[in-house]
C-alpha cells in the first residue's frame, strides 16, 4: 500500500507528493495525517472527523481518536474524481464540535479506464443475452411505478422515508438562524433548537434578494451551481451542533481561497429573510 503524508503544519503539506493514487481504485494508498498542533494543544479535544471534499460532495470519515498522527486509507468513495480537499473536524467528549483545520486542497488522483463501452451492438456473446433473456415476473415488475422520485409497489411507497420541514427566519445571529462565515473560507447556515442533531438534511431553501433569485425559495445547492464564486463543495449531509453559534448547522458551503468573502457579501448583502429545512424525520411522532 501507498503512503503519503499530510502534515497540516509544514509550509508544503504534502512531503510526498500530492498524486497519492489513481481514480477508481480501493485502499491502494494509505494517508498519514498530523493534525495541526492548536489541535493537537487544545485539551477540549478527543476526537478528530476526517471531512473530505470530492467533486460528488462531502464524505466525512471518523470518528478517530486524538492523536499525534491519523491513518486513513484512500478508499473508493474518494476517488471519484481527479482532485481532493480536506479538512480536520475537532469535537469534544461530548460531541460538540470546537474548531476545524484550514481547508487543504490540490490532492489529485492519475487517470484510469473508465466509462467505456465494453460491448457493441454486434458483440455475439452480448446478443445471445438479449434473444435468451426473458422476464417471468413480468406481473410484479407492472406493479412497480414511481411517484414524486419516490419508488411505488402496487400504489404503496417502498422504502420511504418520514420528512419534516422547518422554516426559520433568518438573521446574522439573533433570530431563528443565521448565516455566517466562520474559520477556513467556509459559510455554515445554523438552524435554532427546533433542528434536531444528527437528522438527515433533504435540502436547504433561502429566500433571497440576490438578482433573479428575488423573493422565492432558492434550493441552495441550485443558488451555488450558479454562482460565479466557484465554491469549493457543499456539505449537506446530516445536521451537528456548532458551538461557535450555539446552533444546529444543516449545511456548510467550503470555498477555495478569498472567493467566501465575495460570495458572502453578495447573499448578505442582498439579504436573506428565510430558511427552509427539510430533513427526514426519525422521531416518531404523528
Amino acid at each position: 500500500m501507498r503512503t503519503f503524508r499530510v502534515d497540516f503544519n509544514l509550509e508544503e503539506p504534502f512531503p510526498d507528493g500530492k498524486n497519492i493514487g489513481n481514480v477508481g481504485e480501493k485502499n491502494a494508498s494509505q494517508l498519514i495525517i498530523t493534525p495541526p498542533a492548536e489541535m493537537v494543544e487544545n485539551e477540549e479535544i478527543t476526537s478528530y472527523i476526517a471531512a473530505f471534499a470530492t467533486v460528488r460532495g462531502a464524505v466525512r470519515l471518523g470518528p478517530f481518536e486524538k492523536a499525534e498522527q491519523l491513518t486513513i486509507p484512500v478508499i473508493r468513495s474518494l476517488i471519484v474524481g481527479y482532485s481532493l480537499a480536506l479538512q480536520l473536524e475537532g469535537f469534544d467528549g461530548a460531541g460538540k464540535m470546537i474548531v476545524k483545520s484550514p481547508l487543504l486542497s490540490g490532492m489529485t488522483f492519475g487517470a484510469a479506464v473508465t466509462n467505456c463501452e465494453l460491448y457493441s451492438p454486434e458483440d455475439e456473446t452480448l446478443t445471445g443475452l438479449i434473444g435468451s433473456h426473458t422476464h417471468e415476473n413480468m406481473q410484479v415488475l407492472n406493479g412497480l411505478s414511481e411517484s414524486n422520485g419516490v419508488l411505488v409497489y402496487n400504489g404503496s411507497a417502498i422504502g420511504a422515508k418520514k420528512t419534516k420541514t422547518i422554516e426559520l427566519l433568518a438573521s446574522r445571529g439573533e433570530a431563528e438562524a443565521c448565516v455566517g462565515h466562520t474559520l477556513s473560507n467556509s459559510i455554515h447556515f445554523i438552524a435554532d433548537e427546533t433542528m434536531p442533531v444528527n437528522a438527515e438534511i433533504i435540502s436547504v431553501e433561502i429566500k433571497t434578494d440576490v438578482d433573479g433569485y428575488e423573493d422565492k425559495w432558492v434550493d441552495l445547492r441550485d443558488m451555488i451551481a450558479t454562482s460565479p464564486y466557484f465554491p469549493y463543495v457543499l456539505s449537506m449531509h446530516r445536521s451537528f451542533y456548532l458551538e461557535d453559534y450555539d446552533g444546529i448547522c444543516v449545511a456548510v458551503v467550503y470555498f477555495i481561497e478569498d472567493m467566501i468573502n465575495d460570495f458572502y457579501d453578495e447573499i448578505m448583502g442582498a439579504g436573506i429573510s428565510a430558511m427552509r429545512v427539510t430533513y427526514v424525520d426519525e422521531s416518531g411522532e404523528g
